[in-house]
């Protein structure tokens, strides 16, 4: 009887499954000549000693099994130019902590990245947060991709390679949604739908959650940020933050470029810190230029926490602020305020009441 291995020789695509708990097999990929297509293994191990040039393969997807070596990883995509969708998932690899990228956020050992220009998508999905940064730092694309991974270390972001992909990702996208809660930060980009505020965007090529970076990485992973994001629009979403400072948080925003410029929405769901953050945005202050400014000067939506969560005349008396400093001031028309659009919210009561103050005519509306 012929081997699995004789039989699998002539084919183009391959699944392989190993449902073996002891010792995970090895594949020699020189087996496989005629391997064009798909390469999809799980719980199953590849021979990295001679790979074979592998100049038509299109998909290759790995689940289930270690981590890949990154030097092992670097050497398959270089003889597979036309990898068109690359996937890692349910990986592990419990030495994780000791991958780590230099200063400069480069690989530690000098990998150039490789360039795939049929590169299309890009997932990583429940594998190690540093192995996935290293990852990030060896695959070039050379046109609009989809990359979607998850709890990424932050050190990527201090790679030039990896700004690159951001921004390859975020081609065709007319917003980034920014997350940022005690955590995690979630860059996503995406397009706008509706003036709805529930189903504000729809996503689009670029998803990526990152572990909260330590505090003396903030300043350094939204500038990064920020030249990723270039002249798209923001849509900033501030969650639970709990230990983290909101005004230090918001201090780091001021020196990112284009951040804060190019914020249109912002949605605060901290019920701890939005008094704080409305504070805030009712001063001026002076940019890195000399001039004076708002905080999100281009803000067009304000969604508010739930009522049920909040203090319900505090918030009052913080629209209130709001209102006498930064848009009374600025108003132009009997029916809005400049520049913003809508202030969104869950509670009747509270429109009543900022109506019957004279607070944001026309842009205060529950949902």
């Amino acid at each position: 009887m012929m081997s699995i291995v004789e039989k699998a020789k002539s084919a183009e695509s391959l699944f392989l499954v190993s449902i073996s708990t002891v010792a995970i097999p090895l594949i020699d990929l020189r087996h496989f000549p005629r391997l064009t297509a798909i390469l999809d293994i799980s719980n199953i191990g590849i021979d990295y000693t001679n790979l074979p040039r592998l100049p038509l393969l299109q998909t290759f997807k790995v689940s289930y099994s270690k981590v890949p070596e990154i030097e092992h990883l670097h050497a398959l995509f270089g003889s597979a130019p036309r990898l068109d969708s690359i996937t890692f998932e349910n990986l592990e690899d419990h030495d994780d902590s000791d991958r780590g990228l230099d200063d400069s956020g480069q690989q530690i050992f000098g990998l150039l990245p490789v360039s795939l220009p049929a590169l299309t998508t890009l997932t990583l999905r429940y594998v190690p947060p540093v192995w996935s940064a290293h990852l990030l730092t060896i695959i070039r694309a050379s046109k609009a991709v989809s990359l979607f991974a998850r709890e990424v270390h932050p050190s990527v972001f201090q790679s030039h390679n990896f700004q690159q992909l951001a921004t390859h990702a975020l081609i065709g996208s007319d917003v980034v949604q920014v997350s940022v809660n005690a955590y995690n930060m979630s860059v996503a980009g995406g397009y706008f739908e509706s003036e709805i505020a529930k189903d504000r965007t729809k996503m689009g090529g670029l998803d990526v959650r990152f572990i909260i970076p330590e505090p003396d990485e903030w300043q350094s992973v939204f500038q990064s940020l920020g030249a990723i994001i270039g002249s798209t629009l923001v849509f900033l979403q501030i969650g639970s933050l709990e230990g983290i400072s909101i005004a230090d948080l918001v201090e780091t925003l001021k020196s990112a470029p284009n951040i804060l410029p190019s914020v249109r929405t912002i949605e605060i769901l901290d019920v701890h810190s939005y008094l704080i953050f409305l504070g805030l945005l009712s001063r001026v202050y002076v940019d890195e230029l000399g001039q004076a400014t708002w905080l999100a000067p281009g803000l067009e939506e304000l969604l508010l926490p739930r009522s049920g969560a909040a203090d319900h005349e505090g918030m009052v008396c913080a629209l209130e602020q709001l209102w006498l400093e930064r848009y009374a001031k600025l108003e132009i028309n009997l029916n809005k305020c400049s520049g913003l659009k809508r202030i969104w919210c869950d509670s009747e009561d509270l429109v009543a009441q900022a109506e019957k103050g004279g607070l944001f005519p026309g842009t205060l509306v529950a949902i």
